[in-house]
């Protein structure tokens, strides 16, 4: 917490992403972001005494005073002229285009993304075996020396069965914690105390966050997430009920709502245990491209089958094993199986009468469930009676139904669908450079490497007899190896791995 005091210049980096300045010449504070977007909140409050105190996390505020309110992030304020907003995000449209050159720029700009977020030979990921987690860990693995991946789940979880899948392709050292109903209920208090916030459908996806980094924590400093992807390029199925051109602005008003929800989850789960998170989805350059790519592209529809994210299943393609790239999308709590867990632990501690009697709060917010009040009991005992919430984020809900919910119509579909059948190979658009030696076609079986520096490079063989494997790891020189090739970018003529300095 800092306490705007004398002439004092102060800054902070939230988790890389953030940075906040206070001076008291001329009186200002300005909120201010550098290359990626927030995932920390920044709070402040006035004391009794008068004095304005800024804190990352409400718990710090509330020693001093209940006055607490978000500042608003892409913002400055001065004494006399209070907010003033200097930065915006939005969506825009990208000019008609290919979606293959689409697709080709978004792994482009992922790719680089997760350059910037590389900050040691070895690094976690989190991998649920879902489409955002496993584009970012197979851009991550050719950059590190060792690559640690991590997923809890209940017995039976889906994400435990197609994290274990999607490690094995890559090659990555996998750490799998079963958790159970008794974990899950045990990691409740600790969990709402870092999260500050006691919102059904936010609690539930954190205590299995929660728990995969206290695991990830005994082997890493710093770990990879997929947060982000489905508010960039629609991975929830609510949206395609949307009218098309309603989707850019429902979009956009999602990803404002990231800060204070699902990347404040990431955040506080991860630095309850000491880690530091990156989220390349976060990056500007991501953000920016991503929300100009037309709503057509982001839900792809054929032969009455809407497919969510589509771009970027698109994007990538040939590098991730069909049954993870086509996976229909699943909230991080459904995946891992404790939906149905946490609510019956509430029925234990929560009558009916309870639930009348205390399911209004002192500011008039209705909670939606048992479940809910049974965080919100533990958010009172952390925090106290609090009048003024206005600073905790809240899930999106549409008709009373949370937004990441799937209907099981659509889920049978997806299950059922075969992408060969819908989808072709991303083949390069008209006027790229290719040499007439080489092949206009990215061909079944081969993986391309691109040096930066030096020429060289090329595509390479890796099916095997027994199945398709991912490419040999290529050393930790991220600065000069790129691994996926931009729009544009020249393809050299073939070269062995090597040859890579």
């Amino acid at each position: 917490m800092v306490f705007l005091s004398e002439n004092l210049l102060l800054t902070d980096w939230a988790a890389g992403a953030s940075r906040a300045l206070w001076r008291r010449s001329p009186r200002a504070v300005c909120s201010w972001h550098g290359g990626r977007w927030v995932v920390r909140p920044l709070y402040y409050g006035r004391t009794e005494g008068g004095a304005l105190a800024f804190a990352s996390e409400v718990k710090a505020l509330l020693a001093v005073t209940e006055d607490v309110h978000e500042f608003p992030p892409g913002t400055w304020y001065t004494a006399s002229e209070g907010f003033h907003r200097y930065a915006t995000v939005e969506s825009g449209r990208l000019p008609e285009g290919d979606p293959d050159r689409i697709a080709l720029e978004l792994r482009h700009r992922l790719d680089q993304a997760v350059a910037r977020c590389v900050v040691a030979d070895e690094m976690g990921t989190w991998l649920s075996g879902g489409v955002d987690s496993s584009v970012i860990a197979t851009v991550a693995w050719p950059r590190v020396r060792t690559l640690h991946s991590f997923v809890s789940g209940v017995k039976g979880a889906p994400d435990l069965a197609y994290g274990e899948q999607m490690a094995t392709f890559l090659g990555t050292v996998h750490h799998s914690l079963l958790v159970t109903r008794e974990d899950l209920a045990a990691a409740l208090p600790e969990v709402i105390y870092h999260l500050e916030s006691f919102d059904a459908l936010l609690v539930r996806s954190s205590v299995v966050n929660y728990l995969t980094a206290q695991l990830a924590s005994d082997y890493v400093s710093a770990v990879l997430s997929g947060e982000g992807g489905d508010e960039l390029l629609v991975g929830y199925d609510y949206i395609k009920q949307v009218p098309p051109s309603a989707i850019p602005a429902e979009v956009e008003d999602i990803v404002m709502r990231l800060h204070n929800t699902a990347l404040q989850r990431v955040d506080r789960c991860a630095y309850a245990h000491g880690l530091v998170p990156h989220i390349p989805f976060a990056d500007m350059d991501v953000v920016r491209y991503a929300l100009r790519i037309p709503a057509e592209h982001k839900i792809h529809r054929r032969g009455g089958t809407a497919i969510e994210k589509w771009i970027l299943r698109r994007a990538f393609q040939g590098l991730l094993p069909d049954a993870v790239l086509w996976r229909p999308k699943a909230k991080f709590w459904q995946g891992a199986g404790v939906e149905t867990l946490l609510a019956e632990h509430a029925e234990a501690f929560v009558t009916d009468a309870d639930f009348r009697r205390e399911r209004v709060l002192p500011n008039g917010w209705q909670l939606h469930s048992k479940e809910e009040l049974v965080y919100y009991r533990f958010f009172r005992e952390h925090f106290g009676e609090i009048s003024n919430l206005d600073w905790m984020g809240r899930t999106k809900r549409v008709s009373g139904s949370p937004v990441t919910a799937a209907t099981t119509r659509q889920r049978a579909l997806r299950d059922s669908a075969d992408p060969s059948s819908y989808e072709a190979p991303i083949t390069p658009t008209a006027g790229a450079s290719v040499p007439s030696s080489g092949t206009t076609k990215g061909e079944p079986g081969h993986w391309l490497h691109l040096l930066v520096h030096g020429g060289g490079g090329g595509l390479s063989r890796y099916r095997r007899r027994e199945g398709i494997e991912p490419p040999p790891r290529l050393p930790a020189r991220p600065s000069r190896c790129a691994w996926l090739p931009g729009p544009g970018s020249r393809w050299p003529a073939p070269a062995p791995p090597s040859r890579i300095p």
